[in-house]
């Protein structure tokens, strides 16, 4: 025969309340061990102050030497006329005067300069005739100036064929500047269309350069900032230059901004069409804050650092503008009365506890 022995309500009574002077203590310990792990979460940094300054941000770019367009000039032929020598070739380095071709007028071109140079023969002629009877009072002021103003037609007319290379039945087609002939499109016995381009003649002296800059960089760019340009293949070649256009859109080929630089002063020197050049464009001042490189934290696809708040690390996004060496100039919400992390960073999260150590 098995007995059962229930607890009376008395009984259990009685445990509970044994039981809840000691739930306050259990909770205490409870919170003290919360408090000691949240105390060892907290980080140990190294931290130092950043330094507020002017800068001016520097802009690369990279480009080709190029002339100024401007300067270039196209040599065409007014009339039908037959290359008869090519005296030049691309490339080649030519003085103002100096022939670049020798063309066998037209015919009808040639004939026409003839009748031109006889009818200015006879007009001043003529003019001469009517000058001498108006002194006798032989002939009126209308009269001359009729005569005078048909002298005045027909050294137009001769100017005209003459420009038309009709001069002579073979005639040298010279250069009008000091230049370096870009391109020839004629070879002998050619008969080029009247206003066709035969050659180009750009200026000898180097002007001006083009380079291009990321599309990120423009709005810091501006007419008459001033820079340094390169020659990529002569390092010792450093040319000083100033902005004088600024794209408004983005090279089809290159998917850069495109930028003209002028050189001060003007002149090649040492630089030739089509050298590849670097420039560096010193953009306009700004305030920005140089903190060693150490504190910048790569967080997604943003750049940041982290000062140190009242114990804590407060995350900052930042921009680079410009690099030091070891330190790098950088802008955003920072102050310089706050240290930021720079060492330690990269563990950190906005908010995390953090303990400052010595350097």
């Amino acid at each position: 025969m098995k007995t059962s022995v229930k607890p009376s309500a008395w009984a259990l009574m009685g445990f509970v309340l044994a039981l809840t002077p000691l739930l306050p203590a259990a909770q205490a310990a409870a919170g003290n061990g919360e408090t000691a792990t949240e105390e060892k979460r907290a980080y140990p940094v190294v931290a130092v102050r950043p330094i507020a300054r002017s800068i001016q941000p520097v802009v690369y770019g990279y480009g080709t030497v190029a002339s100024d367009p401007q300067g270039r000039r196209s040599i065409t032929a007014a009339t039908m006329v037959e290359i008869e020598q090519v005296l030049v070739a691309p490339g080649q380095a030519v003085r103002r005067g100096q022939p670049l071709f020798r063309v066998a007028a037209e015919p009808a071109a040639y004939l026409a300069y003839q009748q031109a140079v006889s009818a200015r023969r006879v007009a001043k002629s003529e003019l001469e005739r009517l000058k001498k009877l108006l002194d006798d009072r032989l002939a009126t002021v209308g009269q001359v100036e009729t005569a005078e103003k048909a002298v005045e037609d027909a050294e137009a007319a001769v100017a005209g064929a003459r420009r038309q290379l009709a001069a002579a039945p073979s005639e040298a087609v010279d250069s009008p500047i000091d230049g370096v002939v870009s391109d020839v499109t004629v070879a002998v016995g050619d008969r080029p269309a009247p206003g066709t381009s035969i050659a180009t003649i750009v200026p000898s002296g180097i002007s001006r350069v083009i380079v291009g800059i990321e599309p990120s960089a423009r709005m810091n760019v501006r007419v008459g900032d001033r820079a340094t340009v390169t020659a990529v293949q002569q390092p010792g070649s450093v040319r000083p230059a100033r902005v004088a256009v600024v794209g408004a859109a983005l090279d089809k080929e290159t998917r850069l901004v495109p930028v003209t630089l002028l050189l001060e002063p003007p002149g090649s020197g040492d630089l030739i069409g089509g050298l590849s050049v670097e420039a560096q464009i010193a953009t306009r001042a700004q305030a920005a804050f140089v903190v060693p490189r150490s504190a910048l934290v790569k967080d997604d696809d943003d750049t940041v650092v982290f000062e140190v708040v009242e114990g804590k690390a407060h995350r900052v996004p930042v921009a680079l503008v410009r690099e030091e060496g070891a330190r790098v100039a950088v802008t955003g919400a920072l102050s310089k009365e706050r240290a930021v992390v720079t060492v330690g960073a990269y563990e950190l999260e906005d908010g995390a506890q953090v303990v400052e150590q010595k350097p």
